[in-house]
């Protein structure tokens, strides 16, 4: 008897699991705002993508999300007399991993998209973070996965124990709600209205979003002594992460060391998203997003080197000028030490736009 009830309650559990959680019910319904909300809402962006080839894709992190405007780079394809929309599904955070998941959501590529555009903040294989073993990634990609997903997304993981939570996430998906469900349960009225807002008006608030003010200038560093001068007034939201970024520019000179492991996570990754491209036939461009609001003091960096090179060589993907945005790595162009302030992303989404737009018009 006591089997018999084990059984139907882990029955019951798996029904319930895949009735709200699996079948992306529950998932459409997120707090907006989240990290996993943003991914929705990216999804649902994609999904205005309309048929006929003219669309261009940007993905990335917050550095895309905050630094690059659709209106912007709509006009700038009006000035060039061509018809081609462009489409921001960056989400904060993220990682080509997260990237290449997103990008398999999007229903019949090669008849929406004309290119996808992903950032890098490097043409070399020195990323310092390991990249591959990023739990976080499960928690962005976890509604998007499903059990044929259930050995290769957990292998990309070197860790047992990361691997372990990456299996639970594909098995067990209201596990992974946990805290979202309790939020939805502490006022579930105000969530269906603001998921419903978003749903109406999500994507107009993304594309009118204007960028963020002021910008960082006035600073300043001595590269000898490490002596770093703040813009006085400036809220520790702008500064706080500084004194770091000051610290890897002087002790790298604006490059950290190359590393197997990046080169590794970039062969995996970059190629997944290429084949994908290449399976639509949608070309794929990779550009560097202005790197920090203090990178014009060091030497320039206008040679790929690593997978990048090696796949630009092989056709697998188009690299876009390393030296596009140098111009713009300067206090007057950034909002901290990441992201862009609303001058640097009006030109930075112009220029790219025209990149762009100047390979789509020349044969692949």
């Amino acid at each position: 008897m006591v089997g018999i009830q084990c059984s139907l309650g882990v029955l019951l559990f798996f029904l319930i699991d895949g009735a709200i959680f699996r079948s992306g019910w529950y998932f459409r319904r997120v707090a907006p705002l989240s990290s996993l909300g943003q991914m929705a809402i990216a999804i649902d962006d994609i999904r205005h993508i309309p048929t006929g080839k003219h669309a261009v894709l940007v993905i990335g992190d917050s550095r895309a999300g905050e630094g690059f405007s659709m209106p912007t780079a709509d006009r700038a394809a009006s000035a060039m007399d061509l018809a081609y929309v462009f489409y921001n599904a960056a989400v904060a955070g993220t990682t080509p991993r997260v990237w290449y998941y997103l990008l398999r959501q999007i229903d019949n590529p090669g008849e929406r998209l004309a290119a996808v555009a992903v950032m890098v903040t490097s043409y070399h294989d020195d990323e310092p973070e390991d990249l591959a073993e990023r739990p976080g990634d499960i928690a962005f990609v976890h509604p998007l996965l499903t059990l044929t997903d259930l050995t290769d997304f957990p292998g990309s993981f070197p860790s047992g124990a990361t691997r372990l939570q990456a299996v639970e996430a594909i098995l067990f998906k209201g596990l992974f709600y946990g805290a979202d469900v309790r939020s939805f349960l502490a006022n579930p009225a105000e969530r269906i209205r603001s998921v419903a807002a978003w749903h109406r008006h999500g994507f107009e608030w993304i594309r009118n979003y204007p960028g963020r003010d002021p910008s960082l200038q006035g600073l300043g560093l001595d590269l000898t002594t490490g002596k770093l001068t703040v813009p006085a007034g400036a809220p520790s939201l702008q500064t706080d992460m500084l004194p770091s970024y000051a610290e890897e520019l002087r002790r790298f000179h604006g490059r950290p060391p190359d590393n197997a492991g990046a080169a590794a996570y970039r062969r995996e990754w970059l190629g997944r998203i290429a084949a994908l491209c290449r399976q639509a036939n949608v070309r794929l461009f990779v550009y560097r997003i202005p790197r920090g609001p203090l990178h014009d003091l060091v030497d320039a960096d206008d040679a790929p080197t690593g997978v990048l090179a090696d796949m630009a060589q092989a056709g697998a993907l188009e690299l876009l000028p390393a030296r596009l945005f140098d111009d713009l790595e300067r206090p007057e162009f950034f909002f901290d030490r990441l992201h862009m302030d609303s001058a640097g992303r009006a030109l930075f989404s112009d220029r790219l736009a025209r990149a762009i737009m100047l390979r789509l018009q020349a044969a692949p």
